[in-house]
């Protein structure tokens, strides 16, 4: 599943998940790309995505019900006087929570 951080509704950072609904980890995030968002002056969407896992098993033959949640907007006051690694830190963090939520749900 690919999560997704906008801003202004340009991709400007991605982090990637290995696992299935067992076991979610977000892979290592390359915080770089978030220079960007400082760089704008704008907030930054949090957005996981969950239900990708079944795409390849599914697209021949059924539909994929995959979802995009925000899962926190960060505003760019909160965010300004952070390094990049910190920002991604805490995107790392919502992120995880966010997913550990859902799959704990379902």
């Amino acid at each position: 599943a690919a999560c997704i951080v906008t801003v202004d509704g340009n991709t400007v950072f991605k982090g990637m998940v290995d696992g299935d609904d067992r076991d979610v980890t977000l892979k290592k995030f390359h915080d770089g790309s978030l220079k960007a968002a400082l760089w704008a002056k704008c907030p930054i969407a949090v957005c996981v995505m969950t239900g990708t896992h079944d795409i390849d098993k599914n697209w021949l033959r059924r539909r994929t019900h995959v979802t995009l949640e925000v899962a926190e907007v960060l505003p760019y006051e909160e965010i300004k006087d952070l390094k990049t690694s910190e920002i991604a830190d805490k995107i790392k963090d919502i992120m995880q929570k966010k997913l550990d939520e859902h799959y704990a749900a379902a």
